[in-house]
């Protein structure tokens, strides 16, 4: 073709696509070339396929007055994350362009693409230094030492101002090499140094016998009084004296990552200290044997709180569970909290991560760090007396010896007036043998909520009474109990008449004790005006419930409990009306079990799952998550964790989803809001791999839920829950809009998912046939309380509350012969007042809400017709004849209306 101006064609994206760059000449032949007589661009990969970084075209190396300085031509690509070897003249040629291309003494004249692009023959200084770094960090190795000093420019002082990290040995990456290396004592800067030549890796861990040398080069660098050359951190070139907050990094970094937690004296002398506390800065993050460590503690003075010394120093490990109710693991907690609080309670040093968490460190990095413990070993910092004493002392059947703890206990049981009435009560000033102090039925608890006293205490003592009358341990017990202020008194305390017991901050109170200075003997009355300001036992309340802030996590039979409603109730004003959804709800839901919770529309099954989620607050009670208070007041991180840790799967799958997101989005908005992934490709592995689990396929993740059927939503509805991974599930009748052909399908998957993902269900529902077939546990709701709560085969081969009875009854039979034979019941509520009766234990694990005398007669099968009512007799008392007047008299009414209609 003969090559003129006008015959050449302008080269484009499709044109580029039928050449590589081996076809260069042919593209510079029959394409437009620049004012250099090269292309502006050519194929970014060679015939082979790969990519192509740089591309040298009849490329020489000239100085930078045009002298040339290599009379060959050189034409070739280097590709990406090529290796140069040494002994391949190619590959030195390729080094000795790529070093000119970067250098500021000479530069290349010719064709050199970048990515494609014809890029100039000077490059700016700017973007040889980071082109520089880029090659020394991808494409040479440490062991390229020689190739490199022989082609690439030195700096003043014969160093080079890059150097790879990279080793050929698998995995190896230098974060500290020392080439040719100098440490002078600044004023000896003539004097001949030695010269060093080593690599420190990221994987490495110092051996203090062999390694020394090595480690006195690194103390050296970091003296301020010694001047370095030819160090490099991470591949860049150190200057001669680093500045204080780089030498501290650098000294984080080695202590961190290569030193382990059994050279301890040797990093206690020889490392920067905090100013506070004398203890290193930093400490290392793994024992000797490579174990990852989370937290260190160091020569905690343990003998303040009485607790064996081999706790003073201590190391927990990443991969390490840690059991609040194992002791050694609530000693080392203890010493944690001891050393961790502003108000330091014992002295010593705690590392976490390797960073000292004590002495100058901000609130907000404490907070972080606290935040990140939390997590990791799901026991808490604050508070943590409370926690452990809890859980320690209590299982989940000690509900009512807790409630003697809290302030809503008394809401409960208002005053003792009330309580224990007392006709003789009234102090007669003029009557000698009137009682000046009466004790009346009194009792107390302890620091874990027990009442202390046998039974309850009764006493008189008038102006005549002695104390060596009435002297015992119980007495004096309960004296000082009546001065402490943090004590709960249960029983009635008369002075002179009026009952001080709940009022012990009243002027009362003074006049008592002046009363028994004249009798008690000094020592037990120097010990009542102790206890005026002494807490016997203390106890974190929520403000807001009155309830305590932790809870147990363990039943009597050692079963953990992940989830527990306390004394709940949810009251809704509408006027003067007060509607009662929820009413004084007790029940636990237990790790990896499913919960079923059943009753009749309006019966407060979704209220209790929403007050749950968060969504209402409760009236009075609490709920706890794993022994944590979760429905009052509450942190925007702790928010945050409880949304996490308890999903939702909604009954209506078409309204819970929104119709504008595809299923990509819907599923993945969890994800999102969580920060669970680390990069796109994180994200869709994990919507994928939940579409499949829930049998779905990955591409139906560019539909809209429109496309979908109504199983199928439901089925996006439960992805959408599960795939951050929530430790509990609230599904609120996710079956009943479906179609009963699918509602198997659910059901199983549910089952499935749970037994792949340990996963915890509250399951709400009408239906007690599918209650039972998914439900370890149900309980049975009626007017927002629970009237029965036992194992689902109990429930349904046992049942023994009226209602519960009646429900089972209503449950369809697909036998017409059994169907015919099986009375069919309607419970009536009659005089029966649910806030009057109690919960009482038919067998271990069953429960009633009833009286004792009805719930004997229940067990007994005995129950009274005003509350099972048989559904024949109902129809039956229908008058039938006034029934037929009735519809002729409507169907009259409706076709004169017709009528009147058609007229006009």
């Amino acid at each position: 073709m003969n090559n003129t101006t006008s015959e050449r064609r302008v080269l484009n994206d499709e044109v580029l696509k039928q050449f590589t760059t081996e076809d260069i000449a042919k593209i510079q032949a029959e394409y437009d070339v620049n004012k250099d007589g090269f292309p502006a661009i050519i194929p970014q990969k060679n015939r082979l396929g790969k990519n192509v970084v740089l591309s040298f075209y009849k490329a020489q190396i000239k100085s930078l007055d045009g002298k040339l300085l290599d009379e060959e031509e050189a034409t070739f690509d280097i590709l990406d994350n090529e290796e140069f070897n040494a002994n391949d003249p190619l590959a030195r040629t390729k080094v000795k362009y790529l070093s000119a291309l970067f250098s500021v003494n000479r530069f290349v004249d010719g064709g050199v693409y970048f990515y494609g692009n014809y890029y100039t023959r000077k490059m700016t200084p700017k973007f040889a230094k980071v082109l520089t770094k880029r090659f020394m960090d991808n494409y040479f190795h440490i062991e390229d030492g020689d190739l490199i000093y022989e082609f690439f420019d030195k700096m003043d002082g014969g160093y080079l101002p890059y150097w790879p990290q990279k080793s050929y040995e698998e995995g190896k990456e230098a974060i500290f090499s020392a080439v040719n290396a100098t440490v002078v004592k600044l004023g000896n800067e003539t004097k001949s140094p030695l010269t060093f030549n080593f690599n420190i890796f990221g994987n490495e861990t110092f051996d203090l016998t062999k390694d020394g040398k090595r480690i006195e080069v690194i103390k050296s660098l970091l003296d301020s009084n010694m001047l370095v050359s030819g160090f490099y951190y991470k591949g860049r070139l150190l200057p001669n004296k680093l500045d204080d907050k780089f030498k501290l990094y650098i000294e984080k970094t080695f202590i961190r990552r290569n030193f382990t937690v059994n050279q301890k004296e040797f990093l206690l002398l020889n490392f920067s200290k905090d100013k506070k506390t004398n203890y290193p800065l930093f400490w290392p993050r793994k024992d000797k044997d490579g174990r990852a460590i989370k937290i260190s503690v160091l020569d905690a003075d343990v003998s303040l709180i009485d607790v064996d010394s081999k706790y003073a120093s201590f190391d927990l490990y990443c991969d390490e569970p840690f059991d609040l109710n194992n002791e050694e693991n609530r000693i080392k907690f203890n010493v944690i909290q001891g050393i961790y609080s502003d108000k330091s309670m014992l002295r010593g040093a705690l590392y976490f991560d390797g960073i000292l968490v004590t002495g100058e460190i901000s609130k907000a990095d404490r907070e972080f760090r606290k935040n990140i413990v939390e997590r990791q070993y799901k026991f808490y910092i604050d508070d943590n007396e409370d926690f452990i004493r809890i859980n320690k002392n209590f299982t989940i059947e000690d509900r009512f010896q807790l409630l003697n703890l809290t302030k809503i206990y008394n809401d409960y049981y208002p005053n003792n007036i009330d309580l224990i009435p007392n006709k003789d009560a009234t102090y007669d000033a003029k009557n000698e043998n009137c009682p000046i102090l009466r004790f009346d039925r009194v009792n107390f608890v302890d620091e874990y909520g027990k009442f202390v006293l046998e039974k309850e205490f009764s006493m008189d003592i008038n102006s005549n009474t002695k104390y060596a009358d009435v002297a015992s341990s119980e007495f004096d017990m309960l004296l000082e109990a009546v001065f402490t202020l943090e004590v709960k008194l249960r029983g009635a305390v008369y002075f002179k008449g009026k009952n001080v017991a709940q009022k012990k901050k009243s002027p009362r109170y003074e006049e008592l004790l002046s009363f028994l200075s004249g009798f008690l003997p000094s020592d037990l009355l120097k010990r009542l005006n102790e206890n005026k300001h002494k807490e016997f036992y203390k106890y974190t309340i929520d403000k807001k419930t009155g309830m305590l802030k932790y809870w147990p996590t363990v039943d009597k039979d050692g079963k953990e409990v992940l989830l527990s409603v306390v004394k709940a109730d949810m009251f809704f004003a509408n006027g003067k009306r007060v509607v009662k959804a929820c009413n004084s709800l007790n029940f636990d839901i237990y790790v990896g079990e499913t919960f079923g919770l059943v009753g009749e529309s309006g019966s407060g099954k979704t209220t209790i799952s929403r007050a749950i989620l968060g969504v209402y607050n409760l009236t009075n009670g609490a709920i706890y998550f794993r022994g944590r208070l979760i429905s009052g007041k509450q942190t925007a991180q702790e928010l945050k964790n409880n949304k996490k840790n308890i999903q939702m799967i909604f009954q209506d799958p078409a309204a819970s989803l929104n119709e504008r997101a595809n299923i990509d989005y819907i599923v993945s908005e969890g994800l999102y809001n969580f920060k669970l992934f680390k990069s796109k490709e994180e994200r869709l592995d994990k919507v994928s791999r939940m579409m499949k689990s829930v049998g779905l396929l990955p591409e139906h993740l560019s539909r809209y839920p429109h496309e979908f059927s109504g199983g199928q939503r439901q089925r996006i509805g439960i992805a959408r829950a599960l795939v951050i991974e929530p430790e509990l599930v609230l599904a609120d009748e996710p079956i009943s809009a479906l179609d009963v052909s699918i509602r198997a399908q659910v059901l199983n998957l549910l089952k499935k998912l749970q037994n792949e993902k340990s996963l915890t269900y509250l399951f709400i529902a009408h239906d007690l046939s599918i209650i039972r077939y998914i439900s370890d546990r149900i309980a049975v709701m009626h007017n927002g309380h629970i009237v029965e709560l036992g194992k689902a085969e109990d429930i349904y081969s046992n049942p023994i509350h009226p209602y519960t009875r009646a429900l089972l009854t209503a449950i369809p039979q697909p036998d017409p012969d059994s169907k015919n034979k099986r009375k069919k019941l309607v419970y009536n509520k009659a005089d029966l007042d649910y806030d009057k009766c109690n919960w009482i234990m038919i067998k271990p694990n069953h429960y009633i809400l009833s009286t004792e005398d009805l719930a004997q007669k229940w067990l007994n099968n005995d129950i009274d017709k005003k509350y099972l009512i048989d559904a024949k007799e109902i129809f039956s008392n229908v008058n039938l004849e006034k029934a037929d007047t009735l519809k002729e008299e409507a169907i009259d009414v409706k076709v004169n209306e017709n009528v009147k209609e058609e007229n006009e």
